[in-house]
């Protein structure tokens, strides 16, 4: 519906370094989640799933640990999502009765919403840039900082306290 509306994707799309793939299992659990980064988006077609598998493979083999396991598991699964890490960015989230938003609103009310709330947009989505490079980062050392940010930030977030019972232990 967004490319009928408001023309090719390329015009809105940004793409932020990094692929990921999901082999799903039992429902809505993912038994195997892939995130990799490319300097340039690929060229793919999107609904052959095993191109898709074939661009998997050539990215994660040979790195060792359980990850021949997990490809082998996405070679035989029946679904896989793989797609690029994006963001869209667009001047407007309507043209004309086409209004890009989870619920329905008359028009000139989704403009004032629209005026309202364009310069908080815009600044979280400048802010989203770094997401690539914080979900896969591009060196080792990044690699590490990321790691460390996140065992600290969980250390922070997530202290142990003892639940209202006194018998075990809640995070908060």
């Amino acid at each position: 519906m967004r490319r009928l509306a408001f023309g090719p994707e390329d015009g809105y799309t940004r793409f932020l370094g990094c692929y990921a793939a999901v082999e799903p299992r039992f429902g809505d659990t993912a038994s195997a989640v892939f995130l990799f980064r490319t300097k340039a988006s690929l060229r793919y077609d999107h609904r052959d799933t095993d191109e898709r598998r074939r661009l998997l493979t050539r990215e994660f083999a040979g790195l060792g640990w359980h990850v021949a396991d997990l490809l082998a598991d996405v070679t035989t699964a029946d679904e896989l999502y793989f797609d690029s890490v994006s963001q869209i960015r667009m001047p407007h989230g309507s043209h004309g009765r086409v209004v890009l938003v989870g619920d329905a609103c008359p028009e000139p009310a989704f403009v004032r919403y629209q005026a309202a709330h364009r310069r908080l947009v815009t600044r979280a989505q400048r802010s989203a840039g770094v997401g690539g490079a914080v979900l896969a980062p591009a060196t080792a050392t990044a690699i590490r900082v990321r790691n460390l940010l996140v065992r600290a930030t969980a250390a922070v977030t997530f202290k142990p306290s003892p639940c209202p019972s006194g018998q075990t232990t809640a995070i908060r």
